[in-house]
């Protein structure tokens, strides 16, 4: 079975307003692992990961194969793993802002996922006004107002 798994970092320096960091492949897009679920619980405990059950819940329409995992933890970007491994499955990544991390997504449902993770990380849920299947202005309009307010 193949999982895609948005692994995101909420990185902040004193002197600035929190960052959201995305791991993104630039060959394939949103990590994707063909491993059991099992092996990915397996892989978020031993790595202090921690799941978005409710988020995966609403962005899943009947089998799950879609999460969101933050990487806990992390005092320095340098810290964010280049490669990630769940059982025997490896993935290159980097870590990108959102602006940057939707350049390299090609399909709309990945944009789409990448959209809904930022409204629920920045905003405590998922603000159904904005759901879109690309971003969009009223989107990042919110984004904006949000910042501010940090």
């Amino acid at each position: 079975m193949s999982l895609k798994i948005l692994f995101y970092s909420v990185f902040s320096r004193n002197d600035s307003y929190p960052k959201i960091l995305f791991a993104i492949s630039t060959t394939v897009g949103i990590p994707t692992f063909a491993v059991e679920r099992n092996e990915l619980q397996k892989f978020i405990e031993t790595n202090f990961c921690k799941r978005k059950n409710d988020f995966d819940f609403y962005i899943n329409k009947g089998e799950t194969i879609k999460y969101l995992v933050e990487w806990a933890k992390v005092e320095d970007v340098s810290q964010l793993p280049k490669t990630i491994q769940i059982a025997n499955e490896i993935c290159a990544v980097s870590w990108y802002l959102f602006p940057q991390a939707v350049k390299y997504l090609s399909l709309g449902n990945e944009k789409n996922f990448l959209q809904l993770a930022v409204q629920y990380i920045s905003n405590g849920g998922i603000d159904e006004s904005v759901i879109a299947a690309d971003f969009d202005e009223a989107f990042l309009q919110k984004l904006k107002e949000h910042s501010k307010g940090n």
